[in-house]
């Protein structure tokens, strides 16, 4: 008896722009957290050593959100995609005049 354990669920490692639009918006949201910490920490008189380790630690925590919401959002989009083409594979299969 032979097992099929072939994974066909789609994902968003192969997908051709979510990969790279992820990555813009992990390194995005690290550069924006970090630099706006190190701002506000530097604008309220903290040492130069406090600032800096402020915003690495923000930075940390905005290439974590930013990769949260990337994944959230090209997920959304992926399906949207995938339902766009069902949706153009049917009406192509259907024949004139069929209203189904």
């Amino acid at each position: 008896m032979s097992v099929d354990t072939s994974d066909e669920r789609l994902g968003l490692i192969g997908h051709p722009r979510a990969g790279a639009a992820i990555a813009r918006l992990r390194s995005s949201g690290a550069i924006v957290a970090a630099s706006l910490v190190v701002l506000v920490s530097a604008r309220s008189g903290l040492p130069a050593f406090e600032c800096g380790l402020r915003g690495l630690l923000a930075g940390v925590i905005g290439y974590f959100v930013g990769w949260g919401v990337g994944v959230a959002v090209w997920r959304e989009l992926v399906r949207a995609e995938i339902h766009a083409a069902i949706r153009r594979a049917r009406a192509a299969s259907t024949p004139p005049g069929d209203t189904r």
